[in-house]
């Protein structure tokens, strides 16, 4: 019984030092996944700046594109203007024209 008595703490010992084992493993096993999941989220943190940088460019880009077609159409416009103008004038010098020659013939022969 004196013998008994005095291995069991030594093995009580030893399983404890291999829990502690284990547990010094799962803590480094953790500490490894918890490592690779900061990279991920340093590597999704990095593309999603990306993906924000190149949204803002697009963002530019069609705010430009938007600011063209706003002058494309104002140009557009004034030219329609212009057109309208030249059509009235075009009417006008018709109008003017077409009575004045019709009485001038007649008076063209005494």
């Amino acid at each position: 019984m004196q013998h008994q008595s005095w291995v069991s703490p030594a093995q009580t010992q030893l399983i404890q030092l291999i829990q502690l084992t284990q547990l010094q493993t799962q803590l480094t096993q953790l500490q490894t996944q918890l490592t690779q999941l900061q990279t991920q989220l340093t590597q999704l943190q990095t593309q999603f700046t990306h993906l924000q940088t190149q949204l803002t460019q697009l963002q530019t880009q069609l705010t430009q594109l938007q600011t063209q077609l706003t002058q494309l159409q104002t140009q557009l416009t004034q030219l329609q203007t212009g057109l309208t103008q030249l059509q009235n004038q075009l009417t006008q010098l018709t109008q003017l024209q077409s009575p004045s020659s019709k009485p001038s013939s007649p008076s063209s022969r005494p």
